[in-house]
C-alpha cells in the first residue's frame, strides 16, 4: 500500500507540473496576443484536465504491465492496446469537461446552460480531446517502458556483476586450493625421510603440519588478510622447515607494525618460501638463509623473499605450481595494479619481490 500511495503522489505532481506548464503557455501567449485573461480556460481547465489524465495514468500504466512494448512483441500487443485507447481517449475527454462544469456549479458559477447542452457546445473540443488523447496514451506507454527497460538493465548489470564476482571468487579459491596437495607431497614426502631414522623428527614435523592444515581451515575463504594473520598462517610451516633442516636453515623476518595490518592474497607467502627453501635451502649442502621483508611506501605494499642459494631457474624454465598459481592468483586480484618479479640476489641467490596496492584492515 505504501509503494502503491508514493506512486500516486508522484503521478499527480508529475500532472501538476505539466498542468502549470501549460497555464503559463496559455497566459503568455494571450499576453502577446493582447488576449484577455480568462482564468477558467487559462488555468482552471488546464487543471482539471491534467488531473484527470493523472487518474487515468495508473490504468494505463496497468495495461503496460499486462501488455509490454519490447522488441518482437509489437505485432501481439498494438491489438489490445488499441482497443484500451479506443475506448480511454474519449472517455477522458467527456469526464475533464464534466468535472470542470460540476466544479464551476460547486464554487457558485455554473454555466448557465445544462450539462448536455454544454458537452454539446464543446464538440469540437471532444473530437481535438479524444485525437491528442491517442497520442497522449502511446506518450505514457513509451515513458512506462522506458523506465521499465531501465530497471531491467540496472537489475542486469547487477545480476552480471555479481555473477562475475563469484565466478571470481571460484576461481581463486580454486586456485589457492591447488597449493595444498602441492604442498602437502612435498611436506610428507620430507617427513617420510625422517620415520625410519629419526621417529622423534618425524611426529615433530606431523603435529605441526597438523597445526598447519588446522590455521588453513580456519582462515576461512577470504581473499585477502592482514599480514599478520599471514604471518601466524606462515609460522607452522617455518618450523617443519627447522626441523627438516636443522641448523641449515635460517628465517629472517623483517616486517614492521606499519606493514603488518595491511591486506595480502590468503596463502600468499607459503608458496614462496616454499620455493625459497626448495629452491634455495635444499639445493646446497651447506647453511643458507630466507628473509622476508616487507615495505609500506606511500600507496604501495613491497614484499620480498629472498634466499641465498644458488638463484634462479635458467631462463625458459617452469616456474612450479607455486610461482604460477602466485602470479595468477595476483593477477586476478589486483590486474595491472600489481607487480611479480624473480631475479637473482646479487652473487648467489634469487628474490621474488611482490608490489600490490596497500589496504589496510582497518580501512577494508
Amino acid at each position: 500500500m505504501q509503494l502503491a500511495r508514493s506512486t500516486g503522489i508522484r503521478i499527480v505532481a508529475v500532472w501538476l507540473a505539466v498542468a502549470v506548464f501549460f497555464s503559463a503557455e496559455n497566459i503568455l501567449v494571450g499576453a502577446a496576443r493582447h488576449r484577455p485573461f480568462d482564468w477558467q480556460w487559462d488555468i482552471f481547465h488546464e487543471l482539471v484536465y491534467w488531473l484527470v489524465w493523472a487518474a487515468f495514468t495508473p490504468i494505463i500504466l496497468r495495461a503496460g504491465r499486462r501488455w509490454p512494448l519490447g522488441p518482437g512483441a509489437l505485432p501481439r500487443v498494438v491489438a489490445p492496446h488499441l482497443g484500451v485507447m479506443a475506448l480511454l481517449a474519449p472517455t477522458q475527454i467527456v469526464i475533464a469537461y464534466t468535472a470542470h462544469y460540476l466544479l464551476l456549479a460547486v464554487i457558485g458559477l455554473r454555466p448557465a446552460v445544462t450539462l448536455g447542452a454544454w458537452l454539446g457546445g464543446l464538440g469540437g473540443g471532444i473530437v481535438w480531446g479524444t485525437l491528442t488523447a491517442f497520442l497522449y496514451y502511446w506518450l505514457i506507454l513509451g515513458v512506462h517502458a522506458a523506465f521499465v527497460y531501465q530497471r531491467m538493465y540496472q537489475a542486469q548489470r547487477i545480476a552480471t556483476a555479481e555473477l562475475e564476482g563469484r565466478l571470481a571468487q571460484a576461481q581463486l579459491e580454486a586456485l589457492r586450493l591447488q597449493l595444498h596437495p602441492h604442498f602437502l607431497f612435498n611436506t610428507l614426502n620430507a617427513i617420510a625421510a625422517f620415520v625410519g631414522p629419526e621417529p622423534d623428527r618425524a611426529r615433530r614435523m606431523i603435529a605441526r603440519l597438523g597445526e598447519l592444515l588446522r590455521r588453513t581451515l580456519d582462515s576461512g575463504t577470504a581473499a585477502e588478510v592482514p599480514l599478520a594473520r599471514e604471518l601466524d598462517l606462515l609460522a607452522p610451516y617455518l618450523e617443519i622447515q627447522r626441523i627438516r633442516f636443522g641448523e641449515r636453515l635460517h628465517v629472517e623476518v623483517d616486517i614492521p607494525a606499519a606493514a603488518r595490518t595491511a591486506l595480502v592474497p590468503t596463502l600468499l607467502l607459503q608458496p614462496l618460501v616454499e620455493n625459497a627453501v626448495e629452491h634455495g635451502v635444499r639445493r646446497q649442502p651447506g647453511s643458507a638463509t630466507v628473509r622476508l621483508h616487507a615495505l609500506p611506501a606511500g600507496e604501495r605494499l613491497r614484499l620480498e623473499i629472498t634466499d641465498d642459494g644458488p638463484g634462479p631457474p635458467a631462463a625458459g624454465r617452469d616456474d612450479g605450481i607455486g610461482l604460477a598459481n602466485t602470479r595468477e592468483r595476483l593477477a586476478r586480484l589486483y590486474g595491472s595494479a600489481h607487480r611479480f618479479e624473480l631475479s637473482p640476489a646479487g652473487a648467489a641467490g634469487t628474490t621474488v619481490a611482490i608490489e600490490i596496492p596497500l589496504r589496510t584492515a582497518e580501512g577494508a
